[in-house]
């Protein structure tokens, strides 16, 4: 990685300081879709944000290239909520190195598993790609994903995430530590 790049713990003032570039770049990630954050999204309170979050920023300015939102709502695992690069960053290794912190972080917490869920679609195939070759697999009995959403209390979410692999479902990704 070039060294013109670091990485920054999240904060609700460098948050707020940076708001543009971090809806900008997720908009960007995201598309014009009804998945993309609003500010309230990325300062909502959840447990283990400020632990698990982070920017990747660039140059002397600390223009935002990339973030990722992890929390955790139960014991053993660590959840990704969001990770995006910018768009003229993207391709260039950015989102493993921020992954790969993300990981290192849940691991020191003592974490010994760490959850993702995304929405299946043939357009985000790639993503899929990226978090295999990153460890994570996918839960794909119906048992593996009610337990997933018992440890989130979202039982009541089942039917949007089961049967996986169904256009605008969501998957449910997982990989041990």
């Amino acid at each position: 990685m070039d060294d013109k790049f670091k990485i920054v713990p999240y904060t609700e003032k460098f948050n707020i300081l940076h708001q543009k570039e971090i809806l900008r770049i997720d908009k960007d990630a995201f598309g014009n879709t009804s998945h993309i954050w609003s500010l309230d999204n990325f300062t909502m309170k959840i447990p283990y944000k400020e632990k698990l979050s982070f920017y990747l920023v660039h140059g002397p300015e600390n223009i935002v290239v990339g973030f990722l939102i992890g929390s955790s709502s139960c014991v053993d695992a660590s959840h990704l909520n969001r990770i995006a690069v910018a768009k003229n960053n993207t391709g260039n290794g950015l989102g493993k190195l921020i992954l790969k912190h993300f990981l290192s972080i849940s691991k020191k917490l003592g974490f010994t598993k760490t959850t993702l869920s995304m929405i299946y679609s043939k357009d985000n195939l790639y993503l899929l790609k990226f978090y295999e070759n990153a460890g994570y697999s996918i839960l794909r009995s119906k048992k593996d994903i009610l337990s997933f959403l018992k440890s989130k209390n979202k039982l009541n979410e089942l039917d949007q995430f089961y049967p996986p692999f169904t256009e605008g479902k969501y998957i449910v990704m997982s990989r041990l530590l």
